[in-house]
């Protein structure tokens, strides 16, 4: 099974919930979903910052500086 972005997870919440999960969990799935984004966009900048040879990038403050306090 391929890896979902953040934004298909939710997708997939909201549109087939778990027949125990009750669909009021939507906030909770949100919080969700934007913890997974941060940490896609740590990861691809990880990555990215790798391929180039900086070894010495932080993905944390790159996420703070370009999405936070916005």
């Amino acid at each position: 099974m391929k890896q979902l972005t953040a934004v298909e997870w939710l997708h997939h919440k909201i549109m087939y919930p778990i027949s125990h999960e009750p669909v009021d969990n939507i906030n909770l799935w949100f919080l969700k979903a934007k913890e997974m984004e941060k940490q896609q966009i740590k990861d691809a900048y990880d990555s990215g910052v790798w391929d180039v040879g900086c070894r010495n990038s932080d993905s944390e403050q790159y996420y703070k500086e370009t999405y936070e306090n916005k």
